[in-house]
């Protein structure tokens, strides 16, 4: 594999090492959080079913993406 064609996932900083502090959310903003990350979670899983894996890997992130912010 030449250079240019390695994946650099691995070199990137993770976010949770750019220090977080917990969030606290209200009811209505736990709810909508939820209600997102299912949501995201059942689009990933249809692009999955239909192989096609970058859509589906683009609504996993959102998924994790919501998580983190909702703490």
């Amino acid at each position: 594999m030449s250079e240019e064609a390695k994946s650099t996932f691995f070199d990137e900083s993770d976010s949770d090492e750019e220090g977080s502090m917990k969030k606290i959310l209200s009811p209505e903003e736990e709810e909508f959080a939820l209600a997102d990350v299912m949501k995201n979670k059942a689009e990933g899983g249809e692009h999955f079913k239909a192989q096609n894996f970058d859509e589906a890997l683009k609504s996993y992130t959102a998924c994790i993406n919501t998580l983190k912010k909702a703490g």
